[in-house]
């Protein structure tokens, strides 16, 4: 070519190219793609610049794009992506979604959003989104991020029962400060969050119809959780449910919980956990390291500490203004006071402390129902308006105060009862008082297999006109010792007498060193022949005080080879009586070293002689110093002594006393000096039994 025409070609050239330069095409030059804000939309395009105008397709071309400390905003909409951010990236950002104006998010991801940064001054914001797992798969998983917030967000699983809505792994500089603000975790992930993480807050967040809520282990510590509601549901006898799970087994895996203003329901769906499987709604694990506190939520559920740590757990509502169930709290804990309401406006410090489990009640009954064999329950001072019933075997109920500041004060019915075949139950050292039927009663319809030991109590009765009796025992070998038993009165219309203290077929039962006042009778002894029931044997009443009754000690019906000795009887009506009725009369009883003064008549026994027809022999006595016999049987016959009866003919005294003088002789064992009269009565006198 030659260099005219070369020249030629080149002019031409340049010509043109000045034309395309300088000339008006009408359209723009391509922007640049975003940086600190990035747009994406369903209906966008990956190819786009990503401004506002002009989105991205997916999440992850964002990602990609955006600068370091951007943000990117999700248009409403569904995203079927798993973006992904890794360390050779190392960028902060923010990814906010769209929201209808009252805070519901509107853009979802349906897939997997993972994060993980190496840098120590990243910081992450999710906001407004809804993640829709994919089943078996975990939503948001996040590994070395530091300062991560997810805030208005919704995390709905598949209902499979698998992956985690929020899964944060270990790395080299782990995870820490992450909040969880305003979130709802819902529909069988198997656990909300899970994972390692220094210092991770959740408040205001809802955990609903998941198997378990936070599982916090592999050495994460602070846990704080507030104002949040748990609800979750086992899924099976072998796997653990939870609300909240701090730690491992292994040594230091979890320190740190805090939970505050927060509700737990763990529905266990009618499944018993395996041994060393909880279903519950805080589980502290034996790794973790303190300090726990949970306090003023609403638990209903279990509580596992299984560290040697104290657990601080007060006040909490537990379901009931009782305080936390048997078998609720398990582990070293402090929960009292415990919240008297659902809101925990009223504290509630109990006073009924079940020594050998070491829980506390606000009720004995409770304590009593919570308790299991061969507990003791101690009762502080206070009044408890309620009537107790003695259900569980070989319980001590007792009073950790005085029985004089330690009060039962029963509704209506029988104060304190106990029930057949517990074995040996105690009550000892309460006040029982306002009762109707009786105070300290085992029924003679419970008393197999119940030693029933009633000591040093105070029981004062104001009459009842079924039964009235302050204290009755029936159960063999039964003890009632050191009471003092005030007001048994029968007010109903029949030949009845309620007793202080009555012994009712208790064979080989002891009375001692009781105090009785102002009763029908004071102590009696019965047995159960004219009832159609068995005689008793064996029971010995010793130093006893009664005093101010109509009757102070009587024994009765077939009670046999009974026993009064030291007592001191004095100024009642009749002091000591030894009754026959219906044909039924006690044997070998034995009264010695009795101090029985000041009585209007000091002893009685009265015998059946026919139908309807009693002969009372009534001695006026006084104990000697020595031991002194009966006076001789023709001296008494010498007497001029007559009975008169409606009906009857004039008795004459020689005979009368030929007949009577066996029956005298039978008291020779008291060594008493006897002056006598003799005198007939038409009707029986009875005793009441508290049969409920």
């Amino acid at each position: 070519m030659s260099k005219k025409l070369f020249g030629k070609i080149f002019i031409l050239l340049l010509v043109v190219g000045l034309l395309f330069a300088v000339a008006p095409t009408g359209q723009a030059q391509a922007a640049d793609p975003c940086t600190t804000a990035c747009y994406v939309s369903p209906s966008g395009d990956d190819t786009s610049t990503g401004l506002e105008g002009d989105p991205f397709l997916t999440i992850q071309k964002a990602i990609d794009t955006v600068s370091d400390g951007g943000t990117i905003y999700l248009t409403a909409g569904n995203y079927v992506e798993n973006p992904i951010t890794t360390i050779t990236l190392n960028k902060s950002f923010s990814l906010i979604g769209a929201n209808d104006g009252s805070g519901t998010a509107l853009s979802t991801i349906q897939g997997t959003l993972s994060l993980e940064n190496s840098l120590s001054t990243d910081s992450y914001l999710i906001e407004y989104i809804n993640f829709k797992q994919v089943s078996g798969t975990d939503s948001l998983v996040i590994k070395q991020i530091d300062n991560l917030t997810v805030r208005n967000s919704v995390f709905a699983g598949a209902g499979t029962v698998t992956g985690r809505a929020i899964q944060m792994n270990t790395g080299s500089n782990g995870n820490q400060n992450i909040l969880i603000d305003n979130c709802r975790f819902e529909n069988l992930y198997y656990t909300g969050i899970q994972g390692s993480v220094n210092n991770l807050t959740v408040k205001d967040s809802e955990f609903l119809n998941l198997k378990s809520g936070i599982n916090l282990q592999s050495g994460g510590s602070d846990l704080t959780v507030t104002d949040s509601t748990f609800s979750v549901v086992a899924q099976g006898a072998g796997n653990d449910t939870y609300g909240i799970r701090l730690a491992s087994d292994t040594a230091g895996t979890g320190e740190s919980l805090n939970v505050t203003g927060s509700t737990f329901t763990v529905d266990k769906a009618g499944l018993v956990a395996d041994p060393g499987t909880y279903h519950a709604a805080i589980i502290i694990r034996a790794g973790a390291l303190g300090p726990f506190t949970v306090e003023e939520n609403q638990i209903l559920g279990d509580v596992f500490n299984l560290t040697t740590l104290p657990l601080d757990i007060s006040p909490n509502w537990w379901g009931s203004a009782d305080g936390p169930a048997a078998g609720q709290l398990v582990g070293t804990a402090t929960y009292i006071p415990w919240c008297g309401d659902a809101a925990c406006e009223n504290l509630i410090t109990p006073t009924v402390h079940n020594t050998t489990k070491g829980t506390w009640h606000v009720t004995i009954q409770g304590a009593i129902d919570a308790a299991a064999d061969g507990d003791v329950i101690e009762v502080g001072p206070g009044t408890y308006a309620e009537n107790v019933v003695i259900n569980k075997p070989n319980l001590t109920l007792q009073s950790s105060g005085t029985a004089e500041e330690t009060i039962v004060l029963a509704p209506t019915g029988v104060g304190i009862s106990v029930l057949k075949e517990l074995g040996t139950v105690t009550v000892d050292g309460f006040t029982v008082e306002s009762w109707t039927t009786a105070g300290i009663s085992q029924s003679w319809t419970q008393r197999a297999g119940t030693t029933f030991i009633v000591k040093n109590n105070i029981v004062n009765g104001t009459g009842d006109e079924v039964h009235g009796n302050c204290i009755q025992v029936t159960g063999d070998d039964s003890l009632v010792e050191g009471n003092v038993v005030d007001g048994a009165y029968y007010t109903g219309t029949g030949e009845y007498g309620a007793s202080g203290i009555l012994v009712y077929l208790a064979n080989n039962a002891i009375v001692r060193n009781n105090v009785v006042t102002n009763a029908d009778i004071g102590i009696a002894v019965a047995g159960g022949g004219a009832y159609g029931q068995s005689s008793m044997t064996g029971a010995l009443v010793i130093d006893n005080e009664v005093s101010l009754s109509e009757i102070g000690i009587s024994v009765s019906f077939d009670a046999n080879n009974t026993t009064i000795q030291d007592n001191f009887v004095h100024d009642n009506e009749l002091g000591l009586l030894e009754e026959y009725n219906w044909g039924y009369g006690p044997t070998g009883t034995v009264a010695l070293h009795n101090q029985v003064v000041d009585n209007i008549e000091q002893a009685l026994r009265k015998v059946m002689m026919e139908k309807h027809l009693f002969l009372q022999v009534i001695f006026s006595w006084q104990k000697l110093t020595g031991g002194a016999a009966l006076l001789d049987p023709a001296k008494l016959k010498s007497m001029n002594m007559s009975i008169t009866l409606p009906g009857v003919e004039m008795l004459n005294a020689a005979s009368w006393f030929t007949q009577c003088f066996p029956l005298v002789c039978r008291l020779r064992s008291m060594q008493l000096l006897l002056a006598a009269r003799c005198m007939c009565l038409l009707e029986p006198t009875r005793m009441p039994l508290e049969d409920s």
